[in-house]
């Protein structure tokens, strides 16, 4: 309908903001990014300093087919524009600051129009970037800092799962994967020094919030929002299995049996079979 989502800027005084100035004015792209684009596309910096946002300058058939966004920095005190990312032609996105603001990490993708491919951890700092993940086989679904700013915690997928990682921003990139289990930790919320705080889910219970201890590396769930409905059902065994494909390659595959299952009884099934975007 030629409407935009544009990033604003208020400046607040005595706690009231001002009218705000749009930093994409009279750009016709979008941040948030449609259509999966949300607050993780801007962020600014802990002194307030500079502004870094992701968009996609591209418009109508050539912005369905590209993945082509970049990371745009605006200096608040002299409104100057400069694109972060230009010479990487896929996906950058998430941006976020370190908690003393000296270095921006964020996330990237190599290839233009593939938006499956490996998403590694870039960090910027005086000018230099570095792939913190270039050397691991895995892709990187989010992250956050670490509280005193020496490393990231991030979520990537694990044999079906997906986990816990920690890796340094300085000298040796070594990337250790901290939990494991048969659930999905799908984002990092914040690190508490001794724990932190994570989002849950696995295939019999929706996302909850959860504690989790760097010492014990154990678990501690801090809300349960389904609880009722948890209560008024009965749970599924699940069981991971691994089988050989026709190319010799190895598959993982679950299986979801129904509650009470009985060997002896024969159920009706469902073949799931989960393809990819490209």
């Amino acid at each position: 309908n030629g409407s935009y989502n544009h990033v604003f800027l208020h400046k607040v005084v005595d706690g009231k903001a001002d009218e705000g100035i749009d930093l994409m004015e009279g750009q016709r792209f979008f941040t948030p990014t449609i259509p999966f684009g949300g607050d993780e596309d801007y962020i600014i910096r802990p002194d307030g300093k500079f502004v870094v946002y992701v968009t996609k300058q591209k418009t109508g058939t050539e912005y369905v087919n590209s993945t082509n966004t970049d990371l745009f920095q605006y200096n608040v005190e002299t409104g100057e524009t400069v694109n972060l990312s230009s010479e990487n032609k896929g996906y950058d996105t998430q941006p976020l600051y370190s908690p003393d603001g000296e270095t921006l990490a964020y996330l990237s993708m190599k290839r233009d129009g593939y938006e499956s491919d490996k998403n590694d951890l870039i960090v910027l700092h005086n000018g230099k970037k570095t792939n913190l993940t270039a050397q691991w086989d895995g892709t990187v679904n989010g992250f956050a800092w670490s509280a005193d700013g020496s490393g990231i915690y991030f979520a990537a997928p694990v044999d079906g799962t997906v986990q816990i990682h920690h890796v340094a921003v300085s000298g040796q990139l070594k990337i250790t994967r901290i939990t494991d289990g048969m659930f999905d930790v799908t984002s990092v919320v914040a690190d508490l020094g001794d724990r932190l705080i994570v989002n849950r889910r696995d295939m019999n219970h929706a996302t909850e919030i959860f504690a989790f201890s760097l010492a014990s590396k154990t678990f501690t769930q801090l809300s349960n929002a389904n609880n009722d409905i948890y209560d008024s059902i009965k749970i599924s065994n699940i069981e991971k299995r691994t089988m050989t494909t026709t190319d010799g390659k190895k598959m993982l595959t679950w299986v979801i049996y129904p509650p009470d299952f009985d060997p002896e009884k024969k159920y009706p099934t469902l073949l799931y079979a989960q393809g990819g975007p490209q």
